[in-house]
């Protein structure tokens, strides 16, 4: 959370757990990472979903999550933190 509140994105770390239980029903867990590429130095939260279901709802979830993610969050800041998501 330090991170997001430095960053000033702490707001829209709440929309993005909002939107991955709203966008994918079977979320089991999710872990929160803070990230960064050590070439260009640019750091990012990263939030790792695990969920149950196949490749094709998954998918489908995904697209929706970032249909919405795209639509309620602006950039740069939407670039500060990123899902992705693992089958179990």
């Amino acid at each position: 959370m330090r991170y997001c509140q430095k960053e000033g994105i702490a707001h829209f770390l709440f929309v993005a757990v909002d939107l991955a239980v709203q966008c994918f029903p079977t979320l089991k867990a999710l872990s929160f990472e803070v990230m960064g590429d050590p070439e260009t130095g640019e750091r990012w939260l990263a939030i790792s979903a695990d969920i149950e279901g196949t490749v094709n709802t998954a998918m489908e979830a995904n697209d929706e999550y970032t249909k919405r993610w795209l639509s309620q969050v602006p950039w740069p800041e939407r670039n500060k933190i990123r899902l992705t998501f693992n089958i179990i």
